[in-house]
């Protein structure tokens, strides 16, 4: 055979098929090879994700070992030399025009799509915010829920894996424009020490078929480039709302795109948090994702949320040393934190105008030439001040109830946040699924109870002998409606300082100003039939019966009394129109007081295989109280002898201290 046929080590040179025709080609070869690489990066989405470079890589070694196989010279040098333009160029070319990824400086190139709508990734980057919640004025039990449902997961994982609750993925932030959501948002990516993105229909919407998804895809491949890193999604109610049959093809794909992204970041170090007004308008496959699970309600600042908002937007401006906020504060009442910023904004064009530092004249013309942005939005906070989260001082000033005149002193009497609900409660199942089917159901359906002729129950009797939690479930149902709760009865302080008309004005006048609330009247049968009352029984009855059918009327009190039974309750006040509804609360029974031993002895306390039901028959005739106080009691007595709690010491105490086998629960107990 002729040397001039044989190509490396030997081997004959290839005359034909792809060999020989890279051989006698290598230019063309070259480019194919280039066209190849390029498109399998551009179309494979596992290559556009990431770690592509290695699939290049690949192929570009068996580039240089088919280029060393099919024979030397200028075949040879084609294909080294094309094989690795096509890995450099193609590299180049998706980092910096598909992708959009980040250099370590932080700076996206932000190229252009060809032909298409160019998305400004440079403007929707940022790399670890210099800004945390320090930086936020006011806004504190918000500050205090992310810090303990977002913060404190991603800054401790293992801990909470220990307790079985994972790590939070996403959070929805709701409630009135302009409170502070977004900048909320930029504050937690800074307190997380996180990257963030930003994501917003304006920036990702298209007129082109198709590119709106695509922009959303970018995006979070933009996220998964930069772990850990925070996705703020602003207005998703927009970007992703209920695909009804009015959607385009190309919003429909932007939902699924974004439902499909959402699913990707399982595993990654990354959170999601949207942001809207209005959460009912989000498509229902995005809430059901179980991305959002965690819904956090943003609402309008307080009082002293709105000096702190208004303190750190004058911080950088002139202002005089003795200015106070506190007045300024007062008038915006409803104001959103925007709308304070605005506030700040106008003051300082007076004071410049004047050539004088801001003061409070200059504060209080911005005020007069301002108003708030969320007026339709203020009726769903009006029980709470003046539209945002308050004191209880706030709250009794901003309707009626003059505090200076008052015989009642609020701080004795309100419970603005109950803590628990009905959910909550051991045992009493037919109680609690009583007052959710005869109470709660006509309140939340009040529409549908009326066309069938059904009056809402504004007012309820609860009756049973004492200690058996009839106060207990009035207040776990106010915790249920999330509204305050108010206790007045015999034992209420100033009831015997004033005249009773003085004393349940007062009283109503409190209710209202918390209402939507649930006012509690404890021992009505007691309260009202007290021989030493100055006005008497009767007309005690008669300025009762009038405030409740008051409250009755106005629909935004929900009124609760306890007593023994209802014989016990004057005919009178029952005659005027009260209490139309009544539900017994009984002494304990079986299930109810095993429910109340496990809510109050300690697990840890007791026998291996303590028998729950066994015990609680030991404690027939018991109230709430009682079961509640043998259960401390077999608690000291197992802590101090270092020994279990069984069934005959649930017996033997409940002997000692007379609270066994329907004995009375009046006996005195031992100390």
């Amino acid at each position: 055979m002729d040397s001039s046929t044989l190509g490396p080590a030997g081997r004959p040179l290839a005359s034909g098929g792809i060999a020989g025709w890279a051989s006698a080609n290598p230019f063309l070869a070259g480019a194919f090879g280039l066209l190849a690489v390029g498109s399998a990066c551009a179309f494979h989405p596992g290559l556009r994700r990431k770690d592509y470079d290695w699939w290049i890589g690949l192929l570009g070694v068996v580039s240089g070992v088919v280029a060393l196989g099919s024979g030397a010279g200028l075949a040879m040098a084609g294909w080294l030399v094309l094989g690795g333009l096509a890995w450099l160029i193609t590299i180049g070319h998706f980092h910096n025009k598909d992708t959009q990824t980040v250099d370590d400086t932080g700076g996206p190139d932000g190229s252009e799509d060809d032909g298409e709508q160019s998305l400004d990734v440079a403007s929707l980057f940022e790399r670890n915010p210099d800004r945390s919640f320090d930086d936020i004025g006011g806004m504190d039990d918000l500050k205090a829920t992310l810090r303990e449902r977002v913060v404190r997961p991603l800054h401790n994982p293992r801990q909470y894996d220990d307790y079985g609750l994972g790590v939070v993925n996403g959070v929805l932030l709701h409630g009135p424009p302009g409170c502070g959501k977004t900048y909320v948002c930029g504050a937690l990516a800074g307190e997380l020490g996180y990257n963030y993105v930003t994501i917003s229909p304006a920036d990702v919407v298209s007129k082109y078929i198709g590119q709106g998804s695509r922009n959303v895809a970018r995006l979070f491949e933009l996220a998964h480039r930069n772990q850990p890193c925070l996705v703020f999604i602003d207005e998703i109610d927009a970007l992703a709302s209920d695909r009804g049959s009015d959607m385009t093809n190309s919003e429909k794909q932007m939902v699924n795109q974004l439902l499909t992204e959402l699913q990707e970041i399982d595993g990654e170090d990354i959170v999601v948090v949207a942001a809207t007004n209005y959460v009912d308008d989000i498509d229902d496959a995005i809430l059901r994702s179980g991305r959002f699970d965690e819904r956090i309600e943003v609402r309008p600042p307080n009082a002293e949320a709105r000096a702190e908002i208004l303190r750190l937007h004058l911080a950088d401006k002139p202002r005089t040393a003795d200015l106070s906020l506190s007045s300024i504060a007062d008038m915006t009442a409803g104001y959103a934190s925007s709308d304070l910023e605005l506030v700040a904004e106008t003051a300082a064009r007076h004071a410049l105008q004047d050539e004088e530092p801001i003061d409070e004249t200059h504060l209080r013309a911005a005020v007069a030439e301002t108003e708030t942005s969320i007026p339709d939005w203020l009726h769903r906070y009006d029980h709470l001040d003046d539209g945002g989260q308050t004191t209880l001082d706030e709250a009794v000033e901003s309707s009626g109830f003059d505090a200076a005149d008052a015989v009642l002193d609020p701080s004795e009497i309100v419970e603005p946040d109950v803590g628990r609900d009905l959910d909550d409660i051991a045992g009493m199942t037919d109680q609690r699924d009583a007052i959710r089917t005869r109470v709660l159901d006509p309140l939340s359906n009040s529409e549908l109870y009326a066309e069938s002729g059904i009056d809402r129950v504004e007012s309820v009797l609860l009756f049973g002998p004492p200690g058996c939690g009839k106060e207990t479930l009035a207040r776990a149902t106010a915790g249920t409606l999330s509204v305050p709760f108010l206790t007045v009865g015999p034992t209420t302080s100033t009831v015997d300082d004033a005249g009773p008309a003085a004393f349940f004005e007062d009283v109503a006048a409190l209710a209202r100003s918390h209402g939507p609330c649930v006012l509690f009247i404890e021992d009505v049968d007691s309260f009202v039939t007290g021989a030493d009352h100055p006005a008497g029984a009767a007309r005690f009855v008669t300025l009762l019966a009038e405030m409740v059918t008051s409250l009755d009327a106005d629909r935004d009190v929900l009124v609760f009394a306890s007593a023994r039974s209802i014989e016990s309750v004057p005919a009178e006040l029952l005659d005027e129109g009260c209490f139309h509804e009544r539900i017994e609360v009984p002494a304990p029974d079986l299930d109810t007081r095993r429910a109340l031993l496990v809510e109050f002895l300690d697990e840890d306390v007791v026998d291996d295989g303590f028998g729950w039901s066994e015990a609680a028959s030991q404690l027939e005739g018991c109230d709430v109280s009682d079961v509640e106080y043998v259960a401390n009691r077999l608690t000291r007595q197992s802590v101090r002898s270092d020994e279990p709690v069984g069934v005959d010491a649930v017996r033997e105490v409940a002997r000692e201290t007379g609270h066994a086998g329907g004995e009375s629960s009046d006996s005195v107990r031992p100390i």
